[in-house]
């Protein structure tokens, strides 16, 4: 029983050291008017490798925040679920990286650049991005807007679309775009995979 006590205070007190890590940290990335990314970058490429951890099942809460509903898909820089925001309560969708051995500072950095600078574009054909943060094992996360649509890359993938159509989806990125430019900022990806197609506004 003794032995069995020790582990669990053992345990316990591990908890609470991350606890209070994962705190300093949001601290750190929430100070106002001061840019302490790289300081937040280097200290989570110290933690252990957060890869090898419970992957995210649907019922869990991400930062405090968002409740995961499924799996949508992944990516280069991690995984992505539709979530409910406990916060908005609306859907939203997660975007969780997924640090590996391969990680430097640099990838968590420009995870928090790329993050707050799409915050900053605000456009109605935009992904707005609700909250950036580090959940309670480490990992950085990002909570955005859920479009429900398809992409034109899966509308290209059925075969050529009608020029009228094909025009009118140009109009609104191009629009998006030079929001984009306005702010200084530059897309670097734009594909038929990263254009959402929806029935609301505007389009």
């Amino acid at each position: 029983e003794d032995e069995l006590a020790a582990r669990v205070e053992a345990q316990l007190a591990n908890i609470l050291e991350k606890r209070r890590d994962v705190q300093r940290l949001h601290r750190l990335l929430h100070a106002p008017g001061s840019d302490s990314t790289g300081e937040v970058a280097e200290a989570l490429i110290s933690r252990p490798d957060t890869s090898r951890l419970e992957p995210y099942e649907p019922g869990m809460i991400v930062g405090g925040r968002a409740r995961i509903e499924r799996f949508i898909a992944s990516g280069g820089f991690g995984d992505v679920f539709l979530a409910m925001d406990l916060t908005l309560r609306e859907q939203v969708v997660v975007k969780v990286m997924r640090p590996s051995e391969d990680t430097t500072p640099a990838d968590f950095k420009r995870f928090f650049l790329e993050a707050a600078a799409a915050s900053a574009v605000h456009h109605e054909a935009i992904v707005r991005i609700y909250h950036v943060d580090i959940d309670a094992r480490g990992s950085p996360f990002l909570l955005c807007e859920h479009i429900v649509g398809t992409t034109l890359g899966h509308i290209i993938d059925d075969g050529p679309i009608d020029p009228a159509m094909a025009l009118a989806i140009v109009s609104v990125v191009v629009d998006a775009l030079a929001a984009v430019h306005r702010a200084g900022l530059v897309h670097r990806d734009i594909k038929p995979d990263n254009i959402m197609l929806s029935g609301a506004s505007p389009g």
